[in-house]
Formats: C-alpha cells, sequence, structure tokens
C-alpha cells in the first residue's frame, strides 16, 4: 500500500489546526497563543489580542471548518514571516516598556509588532526619541565600514578630550532617520482629536493622546 507524504503545507495546515482547536476549547484562553496562531492563519496581527477575542475566535473557528479558504492566507503569511526572520537586523529591546509601538503622522499610521519588525519600521521607531528604547540592533549586524590609509593610521588611540569633543558635537546634531531628512513630526492631541473624528464621524471620548492614536490605528487598518 502507497502512503502519501504530506507536503509542508499540509503539514503546516495541519498543526494551525491543532493548535486552533486546543485554543477555543481551553477555558482559560492564552491569547499569546491565540494572536500567534491567528497571525499565521490571516497574516493579521492585533495589538490588543484581549480586545479582540471575539473577532479572533470567530476566524480560528471558521478556519477549522473550512481549512482550505484559509490555504492561500496561510502560505502569504508563512512566507511573509520568513523573510522578516531573514532581513530584520533590529530586534524589541529587554528595555522595551511595549510590545505595539504606533507611529501616527499626517500621511500615514504605521504599526510595529515584534511580528511585524522590519529594518524600515524599527529606522522609524528610532527616529522618534521617545519609542527608540523599545528597539535595538542585534549584535553582529552593524555593516562593515571601511577605512583608508590614512584613517587606519589615526585610528588607533585617541585622548579623552577629543572623544568628548566629539560626543559633544554629536549631541548637537539634530536626530535624523536613514535618508538624512528630519522624521515626520506626531500629531498634536487637537490634530489626533481631529483626525479620530474625521474617521468615525464622532467626538472622541477620550483625551489621552496614546489612546487616540491606537484608536486611529485600528480605524486605520480596518
Amino acid at each position: 500500500m502507497a502512503f502519501l507524504i504530506p507536503t509542508l503545507m499540509e503539514q503546516l495546515t495541519q498543526d494551525l489546526l491543532e493548535r486552533a482547536k486546543a485554543v477555543v476549547s481551553s477555558q482559560k484562553k492564552d491569547y499569546t497563543e491565540m494572536g500567534k496562531v491567528h497571525r499565521a492563519i490571516t497574516g493579521t496581527h492585533y495589538g490588543c489580542t484581549p480586545c479582540n477575542e471575539s473577532r479572533i475566535l470567530y476566524t480560528l473557528n471558521s478556519f477549522i471548518n473550512q481549512p482550505e479558504r484559509f490555504a492561500l492566507r496561510i502560505k502569504e503569511a508563512a512566507t511573509e514571516m520568513e523573510e522578516q526572520k531573514q532581513t530584520s537586523n533590529y530586534r524589541f529591546s529587554k528595555n522595551a516598556t511595549s510590545k505595539l509601538i504606533v507611529l501616527v503622522t499626517a500621511d500615514s499610521v504605521i504599526k510595529v509588532t515584534p511580528d511585524n519588525l522590519t529594518d524600515e519600521k524599527a529606522e522609524a521607531v528610532l527616529a522618534h526619541k521617545q519609542y527608540a528604547h523599545n528597539i535595538e540592533r542585534i549584535p553582529g549586524t552593524e555593516p562593515e565600514q571601511e577605512l583608508t590609509d590614512d584613517e587606519d593610521e589615526t585610528e588607533t588611540g585617541t585622548d579623552e578630550g577629543s572623544e568628548d569633543s566629539s560626543e559633544d558635537e554629536q549631541a548637537d546634531v539634530p536626530a535624523t532617520d536613514s535618508e538624512g531628512t528630519e522624521p515626520e513630526q506626531e500629531l498634536t492631541l487637537d490634530q489626533a482629536q481631529a483626525k479620530y473624528e474625521e474617521l468615525t464621524g464622532q467626538k472622541p471620548g477620550s483625551r489621552n493622546l496614546n489612546t487616540l492614536l491606537k484608536a486611529i490605528a485600528e480605524h486605520e487598518s480596518k
């Protein structure tokens, strides 16, 4: 009797089915696992899994009942996550105070999480001083710098005074992004309130800037 060897996608789908069933049937919800399974199935990441529990569980049940409908989305999500693992030179630091960073400008909303972190997003976060402590470059990924003969001769040994003056000069230089331009300014509270009202047609119920930014991000991503 011949046995069919399952493909990698079939194995992945079967594994996700088992994980999805475990999440749905568990009386005590593991929100970390719930978010991971949902992202692996749909390619979509919610910053607040408990806030979107009913929506996520609906999707997981749909997947359990008709897994073939999610085949393409699973493949795309797996490809995206693999590319991010291979290309990202950054990670969330041990000093990170949040695993969801929302950068809102007049033109765009960027949501950054450990799952969707790329070099471009990491550099956008690092360009904002108030969020920069959340991201760090992975040791060993720094680009090598080629030295000229003259630079090589002067590289060995500098006195403390020259180091201090260099640091002072750097401190006076305004922060720029990877292209050498100053980062876009974030929305003020008034601008965030106006943008929220424009998106929802309702006046915001909160005057907390971070709360408004997250709400705007949720509406932008729909």
